[in-house]
């Protein structure tokens, strides 16, 4: 059901999703290293979640890039 849901987004819902996941990612970065530096210790990462969820965003736009039999 999940998979039917992921397929069923166009491109530019793809686009708009990647767009704000790169924001959100750009956010957590500076957050994150501006957090280190006050506190000298590692707040915990979710860049690691973004990064994969933008992984997962660009590998669905291939998928509707790619010729279809």
């Amino acid at each position: 059901m999940v998979s039917s849901k992921i397929n069923a987004l166009t491109e530019d819902d793809l686009n708009y999703l990647e767009m704000v996941l790169n924001r959100e990612f750009k956010k957590q970065v500076e957050y994150t290293t501006v957090f280190k530096s006050k506190n000298h210790y590692d707040c915990g990462d979710k860049t690691k979640k973004l990064s994969k969820l933008l992984d997962a965003v660009r590998s669905q736009q291939k998928l509707l890039k790619m010729p279809k039999w």
